[in-house]
């Protein structure tokens, strides 16, 4: 994830950091001297850090509270609350990580103002969920009249995301490159059904992407490149990788509601240029290949699928490829 990168803007020193808390700890028994709260609140930030980076939330929220209670005005310790609760993604962890970005975003700190919009955006796909299980009888509410309730849920969500819309937009003002606002309207114009709008995003961040991958193989060329930054340099690559393939998928589902199935498989293509073990590009390339009449083709994408995936063998969509595949081949055989 992008915050990664984002929080590793603070300067920080881990190994010798390291060092300091091991010498501030480790000192004579008798008489230790009280550690040094300044290096220690950089050693808290740079734990809970390690901890995020590794998926360990719960240890990285422990530290950043260790930091907090040392400053409680550190705003990279705050930034790191909200990014953990958030990532944890529960409705009560989501209202939690609102607070701690709201009380941010004056500073206009545009990684506070990003971990809004994100709040708020999948703060609206709870609600249209919840407004969906009432419709369907799976959420019970206490309202007299379900559908004026699911309304007003779907109206708030809607709500939620026009203000996602406008912190993203302010991060982009201040950071017109920032690939992850640029993601952020993608997924919210999608959500909102504006799908010419997302599409248009979905292009500019593809651009922005690839330009990123490249500026970051130029710097991977370098002699004097060390192997820590190296191996960051490929941990934002492969991030950069897997945000290009959602996108691609993202537009190619957006494209074939628009009927526009031709541009769509263009769009799966590059999926499986960059990740050919995708299973799922395979299968939605093959079921739109059906749909344009280029059987044979579609008749392989679909073996491709079937010796990818995972899936069991009665889930709908390995029944549906092996269906396609057999339509495909009938369709072959008359036209010989």
């Amino acid at each position: 994830m992008r915050i990664l990168q984002l929080l590793r803007s603070v300067d920080r020193t881990c190994t010798a950091l390291a060092c300091s808390a091991v010498l501030i700890l480790g000192s004579c028994a008798s008489s230790p001297p009280e550690p040094d709260p300044q290096k220690m609140l950089e050693l808290y930030r740079e734990q809970a850090l390690g901890y995020y980076e590794a998926g360990a939330l719960e240890q990285a929220e422990d530290q950043v509270r260790k930091g907090l209670d040392i400053d409680p005005d550190d705003d990279l310790l705050k930034l790191m609350l909200g990014w953990c609760r958030q990532r944890r993604g529960t409705r009560d962890d989501l209202l939690v990580a609102e607070r701690v970005f709201r009380d941010l975003a004056p500073r206009e700190d545009y990684r506070a103002l990003l971990g809004l919009g994100e709040c708020l955006e999948r703060k609206g796909v709870l609600y249209t969920e919840s407004a969906e299980k009432i419709l369907s009888g799976k959420l019970e509410t206490d309202s007299p009249d379900p559908v004026k309730r699911a309304d007003e849920l779907r109206g708030d969500a809607l709500e939620f995301w026009t203000e996602a819309l406008t912190h993203y937009r302010a991060v982009l003002e201040s950071k017109p490159t920032e690939s992850q606002a640029m993601a952020g309207m993608h997924r919210t114009f999608a959500l909102m059904g504006r799908t010419e709008d997302s599409l248009e995003w979905a292009e500019k961040l593809l651009t922005q992407v690839e330009a990123e991958v490249q500026f970051w193989q130029t710097q991977l060329k370098r002699t004097d490149v060390r192997a820590a930054e190296e191996a960051r340099l490929r941990s934002r690559m492969n991030n950069t990788r897997e945000l290009t393939v959602g996108t691609h998928l993202s537009a190619a589902s957006l494209l074939v509601k628009l009927g526009r199935k031709t541009e769509a498989a263009s769009h799966l293509d590059r999926v499986v240029l960059l990740d050919p073990s995708k299973a799922a590009a395979y299968s939605r390339r093959g079921q739109i290949l059906f749909e344009l009449g280029r059987f044979e083709e579609a008749s392989a994408n679909l073996d491709d699928f079937l010796r990818l995936t995972e899936l069991p063998f009665d889930h709908q969509d390995v029944q549906r490829a092996f269906q396609t595949k057999t339509e495909c081949e009938k369709r072959l055989v008359t036209a010989r």
